[in-house]
């Protein structure tokens, strides 16, 4: 019996509200009060603030891989498609509500939405790609502290190892394995080709997705001194990943519980107090919805300001984009 469509979000937010009511259970109301009472507030507005400068950076990354792609838009134009998606990811389905509604904004009309989500998923692609590379640092680096088990450290590790491999050999991939092959045919991956073409317009923004999810983890870390938090700088480095990992699973509405329950979870092994820890999973999350709210706001404010449908698609900026229907034999690296 297939689920209906429409009941899967309600099912989600369920769950989403058990996690968080279980939390709750877990831990006396006062004492999370009075946690968020005695932080520091100058800590959580510059988190924030730092929060929006790591979004306009992440908007900077994806102008760069929608350029190959065609798209010649001004770079304020991305930053408020980029603040709309993330508006609409708090109340659509979790983060690719958001994703078409920013593929809807680049495309301007149904023929280039392929490339316009082709473009989100190359950024959404090198932003996880960073994440696992940097968990897997931590890990090797922190072997010896046991802080995660080895059964689940290893195929972490490996399993970087194994994303990196097939993302450099992709195209030989394609080449050699005629199921995957027609697969990437049918969905058009041939558009994608650009980006092993031609490897220097990955670099730079491949290299903003490490900075970028690194400032992510210092924002983090910024909200725990605010609440006096002293743990090794290296946990943050684990556990900040692997919520952001675990919350992609499709069972809650946008990762909302799993993420701050694996907080709450990290932080009690590392010697917090649950009320601690569990008020401030709850202001990481304030920080990311405060930012995320502006998108509302451009939404409402700015839509006549910017362009929205009339967007410029460049004749082929990269000598392979705008070709006919290349075949996936031309991706194989000569």
């Amino acid at each position: 019996m297939v689920m209906p469509q429409k009941l899967k979000p309600l099912l989600k937010l369920i769950f989403s509200l058990v996690i968080i009511f279980y939390l709750f259970s877990r831990a006396p109301i006062n004492q999370v009060l009075l946690a968020l009472k005695e932080v520091r507030v100058s800590f959580i507005v510059s988190a924030g603030f730092l929060y929006l400068l790591a979004q306009v950076l992440s908007s900077y990354k994806w102008s760069l891989l929608a350029k190959p792609l065609g798209f010649e838009k001004r770079f304020i134009d991305l930053v408020f498609y980029y603040f709309i998606g993330m508006f609409f990811n708090l109340f659509m389905l979790g983060s690719i509500g958001g994703d078409l509604v920013k593929a809807y904004y680049l495309a301007g009309n149904r023929k280039w939405i392929i490339p316009a989500g082709y473009s989100i998923f190359a950024d959404r692609y090198t932003g996880g790609l960073a994440l696992i590379t940097i968990l897997s640092i931590a890990l090797l680096i922190t072997y010896k502290e046991n802080t995660i088990p080895y059964f689940i450290r290893y195929p972490i590790i490996a399993g970087t190892i194994g994303v990196w491999m097939i993302t450099i050999f992709m195209p030989k991939i394609l080449h050699r394995f005629s199921l995957i092959k027609k697969w990437g045919e049918k969905i058009n991956l041939q558009k994608m080709k650009v980006y092993w073409d031609n490897p220097q317009v990955v670099r730079i923004p491949l290299f903003i997705s490490f900075v970028f999810q690194t400032l992510f983890i210092g924002i983090i870390i910024l909200v725990g001194r605010g609440f006096g938090i002293k743990i090794p700088l290296s946990y943050f480095f684990i556990f900040v990943p692997l919520a952001d990992l675990l919350s992609v699973l499709p069972i809650t509405l946008n990762g909302m519980g799993i993420r701050e329950g694996c907080y709450v979870f990290f932080l009690h092994l590392g010697g917090i107090e649950t009320s601690t820890a569990l008020a401030f999973s709850l202001l990481c999350l304030l920080v990311v919805w405060s930012v995320s709210l502006l998108g509302g706001i451009v939404y409402l404010c700015a839509l006549e300001n910017f362009e929205v449908k009339d967007h410029l698609y460049a004749q082929q900026p990269i000598k392979e984009v705008g070709a006919n229907k290349p075949s996936f034999d031309s991706l194989r690296r000569r």
